[in-house]
């Protein structure tokens, strides 16, 4: 039943409509320029209307606001979490091949600098010995000239495995931030709830945790998924948000699976030249999280691939889970055996595996280590290991390994990749040669047995022969009068045989699979600026599809200056129509109970 008053009241709550109206423009106008600030609207509506006193009819009671809302675009925010994960695989991988380019710097132009410059230097010093052999002077200076080689080849790998190193503590630091993040998004998840048990919205808070959703997705790919549990645990409006991380359960509502970093051991290595203690990830209940898994994105994905890709590895992985057969290894020519094994097995011998025990073996054994063994061994028996196959730091390492492994077996032994002899005046390499005093068979480059610490330079040492532990023969740098020139021990110290040998190594066009060393040189370098070059069209394509999105987002859930404004004139006016509506009802009282005495 209306009231002789009963205008009054429904003017009152057109005013508190259109102030709450003006208490959330305002709210927006405060917040234009915040980071995942959303819009918000009001959600108003008419009260319920009265029956008119004779039962014929409705009088309206007014309006009033029911809920206040965000605007926002759920299937746009998955959109942008999708796009952003690839954004931020390809904002590491890009700077980060960037410093593998400057540090290899070998591109034909930049002969001068680089392992390219410190090659053509020695191949300079051999050029010069050959018409000085005598001279006391050249022969120190080919063997400072392979001193300087040997020591710009380990620098280049030193700052590869820095570089491994670094990216591994980024690693970890993102591991960190993706729990802070987790942590964060659990506590708003029971905030939100609690707050909207009522049926209102925590806006705010609903910001925020889009903000952190934002983050996590440059991280690491995510789904987010917010499901209403009303039926299940009788609460009204008992919505909660899960969180998956390429798609395992990170966060549960209000519980974290948080993630942890483990240091691998020596046997869970995986490439043989890796720094210690690379990082695994897993759940903190030990469950694995697998950080090779094709699906994965985001600022992990780069930096496990940039860390631990190593094509070849991931090339023979593959070919061991398929070959379900025995080889001979004693036989690498018999039916069973693929030719292909060279390519992928040499010089790739764990410190720690063992040829009696296979299923030891974390990554690849040594061809040579193959062809010694007494027995077959079936590759079904073996466990294959996760790698993937991006072309990273320990793909270009073993690529350093491999040139520095054919280069020291050509100008020891004479031989090319493949162990054919290298055409030409001395194919037995400077083994063969002889010194002035008669002395034969010491090698020009020696390396380090990791094991005894001891020097080695034999063709079946060649396993453990890499870009860290090779340099000039210390007795030949003791006394380069043990050069071995000459390929006879009468001919004197004119005869320059095993030097002229020596040059033919610098354009043998056999000597790599690739072709000569130049075109080795060129093949490695070419693999990385192909890479770079991917790299930095996908981080601009999806530069330009992430800004796409956002700009979408932001035309729907971004205070507009000039909107707000024109709703700041309308919710005004329409406060002051029904200020107004207030005033005239008072003078219509006034004058008829004051003025005309009707009460």
């Amino acid at each position: 039943m209306r009231g002789s008053f009963f205008t009054f009241r429904v003017a009152t709550t057109g005013m508190h409509t259109a102030r709450n109206n003006l208490n959330v423009t305002a709210h927006n106008v405060a917040n234009i320029g915040i980071p995942g600030f959303s819009r918000q609207v009001t959600v108003q509506g008419a009260l319920p209307a009265i029956n008119n006193r004779d039962g014929r009819g409705m009088f309206g009671t007014g309006s009033a606001v029911t809920n206040v809302m965000q605007m926002r675009d759920q299937f746009i925010d998955r959109r942008f979490w999708s796009q952003n994960g690839f954004l931020g695989e390809f904002a590491v991988k890009v700077p980060q091949l960037s410093l593998i380019e400057a540090i290899f710097n070998d591109l034909p132009e930049n002969s001068t600098v680089g392992v390219l410059g410190a090659f053509n230097d020695f191949f300079s010093r051999v050029q010069e010995l050959t018409r000085e052999s005598q001279d006391g002077t050249f022969r120190l200076n080919i063997l400072l000239a392979g001193e300087t080689l040997s020591q710009m080849v380990r620098s280049n790998a030193e700052s590869l495995r820095q570089q491994q190193h670094d990216i591994n503590g980024e690693v970890r630091a993102v591991v960190t931030e993706m729990n802070s993040i987790g942590s964060q998004i659990a506590s708003l998840n029971e905030q939100i709830r609690g707050i909207e048990f009522s049926g209102s919205y925590a806006n705010d808070l609903r910001d925020t945790r889009a903000l952190l959703l934002d983050r996590l997705s440059e991280l690491v790919n995510i789904s987010v998924e917010e499901r209403d549990f009303s039926a299940t645990s009788g609460i009204p409006n008992d919505r909660r948000l899960l969180v998956q991380i390429n798609g395992t359960d990170f966060v549960s509502h209000d519980t974290l699976h948080r993630l942890e970093v483990v240091p691998r051991t020596d046997a869970q290595r995986r490439n043989t030249m890796d720094v210690d203690g690379l990082y695994d990830v897993k759940f903190s209940g030990g469950a694995e999280f697998n950080i090779y898994s094709r699906t994965l994105t985001g600022t992990l994905k780069g930096l496990i691939d940039v860390r631990d890709g190593n094509a070849t590895n991931a090339t023979m992985v593959r070919w061991r889970v398929d070959r379900a057969t025995a080889i001979d290894l004693a036989d690498p020519t018999s039916a069973n055996f693929d030719p292909a094994f060279r390519e992928w097995l040499i010089g790739l011998l764990p410190r720690e595996a063992s040829i009696d025990s296979p299923n030891t073996w974390p990554t690849f054994i040594n061809m040579e280590e193959w062809q010694a063994a007494a027995a077959p061994i079936n590759l079904a028996g073996l466990t294959p290991v996760a790698t993937n196959d991006f072309k990273g730091i320990p793909f270009y390492m073993n690529r350093l390994n491999e040139m520095i492994r054919v280069f020291v077996g050509a100008i020891n032994d004479g031989v090319d990749v493949n162990g054919n002899p290298i055409n030409g005046v001395n194919p037995g390499g400077h083994r063969t040669g002889y010194a002035l005093n008669g002395d034969s068979g010491r090698a020009f480059f020696t390396w380090i047995n990791p094991v005894t610490g001891l020097p080695v330079d034999g063709l079946n040492d060649r396993h453990l022969l890499n870009a860290l532990n090779f340099d000039i023969n210390s007795v030949l740098r003791a006394n380069p009068n043990l050069l071995q020139n000459a390929n006879d021990p009468t001919s004197g110290e004119s005869d320059n045989s095993v030097i002229l040998g020596f040059i033919r190594v610098g354009d043998y066009p056999s000597l790599f699979r690739e072709g000569s060393l130049m075109d080795f040189v060129i093949a490695t370098t070419s693999h990385l600026a192909i890479d770079s070059q991917q790299a930095h069209r996908f981080l601009l394509n999806y530069t330009e599809m992430t800004t796409a999105t956002l700009n979408r987002r932001a035309s729907i859930s971004d205070p507009d200056m000039n909107e707000e404004m024109l709703n700041m004139e309308r919710f005004r006016q329409l406060y002051t129509v029904n200020a107004r509506m207030i005033s005239t009802m008072n003078d219509i009282y006034d004058t008829l109970i004051n003025r005309l005495g009707v009460g």
